[in-house]
């Protein structure tokens, strides 16, 4: 008997309710309708479990799966896709929301190219201000040879430091569930940081064939408070994201011979160290402080940093707590956001008149980096003022140790 569901939408819930109807409105409303909603509530201490419940009552195609304690997002993962029964799966996080039509969109494109997963582009979304993201490698149609040629390859680092051929979250993208459920079932619970990685960048290299599409019907809800990113205990951290990367390189290192991913492996791990860990509070090193060091600002040096992102964020607070130079202002292009989100961010275009002997680029994707060289050499800022992490790999080789990861399997040792 032919299967009359063709898709199963899975959303993990945990303690959402202020989004969720608007989530889970923009999936009951969808033009396609052969689907099922599984809606997976993690242990949820606000209304989201009653919101739920309004929908399991007034629409048949939802599921509701009620977990009592929180146990999750892989854990809820791994019971949502168990429960499935559709051809494909798309995965939805409870705070975003997906246009009328987007499901019978990339359902299409599966159909139409035969492929084992749509990787579409997205919309984020950061109170009402919005822009596309789309992946690096160009859209098309990537056969089995294809795929191996082009996309894994330059999977975890598109040719470029801390720079995705593909965008790393599974969620929006279509899976045939035959495939999504193997890979899904082997990603350990204990996995806290990086889930969303340790899923796609493992399920990748086993798949026959993608279409990386140009639909951006999907919107991921940038809320202020995931803006500002804090860094709790050290070793905690060290030891989560340890688990991320004794996982992945378990698991890629037997496609490394073909694909290199030891060396992408090497940029991911140091690139998410630098953004999640930054320093070490306990004790006198700090690897931050030795990052910015590798600068060689004199002492007493007046710094200027440019970008507010995760990596920006870890580098001011570092720079706060640094003897050896003077932080007079940290600027922006998008300093609106980023004051919002209670951040003391400056107009970049407000620099010339800033007193400072150095502007630093708190950036990690060298495209990035050159797109703020070149808007500050518009600002008339002198080229040698200008500065920014070094992407050589034996100063990265070194500071991975010096963070207390072993370079060849990433495990923790601690400091």
């Amino acid at each position: 008997m032919q299967n009359s569901i063709k898709v199963s939408v899975i959303v993990t819930i945990y303690n959402v309710d202020a989004f969720l109807h608007q989530c889970i409105s923009s999936i009951v409303d969808q033009s396609f309708k052969e689907i099922e909603i599984i809606l997976v509530d993690d242990g949820s201490s606000d209304h989201s479990v009653h919101i739920c419940e309004y929908y399991r009552k007034s629409d048949n195609r939802v599921i509701l799966i009620q977990k009592k304690k929180n146990e999750g997002l892989v854990a809820a993962r791994k019971t949502g896709i168990q429960s499935a029964s559709g051809d494909y799966v798309i995965y939805i996080d409870a705070d975003d929301w997906i246009e009328p039509n987007y499901i019978e969109n990339i359902y299409n494109e599966a159909l139409q190219y035969g492929v084992d997963a749509v990787f579409p582009s997205h919309i984020r979304d950061f109170l009402g201000s919005q822009n596309i993201i789309s992946n690096n490698i160009e859209s098309g149609y990537y056969d089995n040879k294809n795929l191996k040629e082009i996309i894994l390859p330059r999977m975890l680092s598109f040719g470029q430091f801390f720079s995705h051929g593909i965008t790393s979250y599974p969620w929006g993208k279509i899976f045939l569930r035959k495939h999504l459920l193997k890979f899904q079932l082997q990603v350990p619970d204990d996995i806290v940081m990086g889930e969303d990685a340790a899923l796609l960048f493992t399920l990748l290299p086993t798949l026959d064939s993608v279409y990386i599409s140009d639909l951006a019907g999907y919107y991921y809800r940038q809320r202020p408070g995931s803006m500002i990113k804090t860094v709790g205990n050290y070793n905690s951290e060290a030891k989560k994201l340890s688990s991320l990367f004794q996982f992945l390189s378990k698991n890629l290192s037997v496609y490394s011979v073909n694909y290199d991913f030891n060396n992408q492996l090497m940029d991911y791990v140091y690139a998410l160290s630098l953004m999640r860990i930054g320093s070490k509070s306990n004790n006198n090193e700090n690897t931050i402080s030795e990052l910015l060091r590798h600068q060689n600002f004199p002492v007493g040096s007046k710094i200027c940093l440019y970008s507010s992102g995760s990596f920006g964020q870890n580098i001011y607070t570092n720079i706060q707590k640094s003897n050896g130079i003077q932080l007079v202002d940290w600027v922006d292009e998008d300093y609106k956001e980023s004051q919002m989100c209670g951040l003391p961010v400056s107009n970049i275009d407000h620099i010339s008149s800033i007193e400072f002997d150095y502007v630093f680029i708190a950036a990690l994707d060298p495209v990035v980096v050159q797109a703020a060289i070149k808007k500050l050499i518009s600002l008339k800022i002198p080229k040698d003022k200008i500065t920014h992490i070094s992407f050589d790999k034996k100063i990265i080789i070194h500071n991975i140790s010096n963070m207390g990861f072993c370079s060849d399997s990433y495990h923790y040792l601690g400091n």
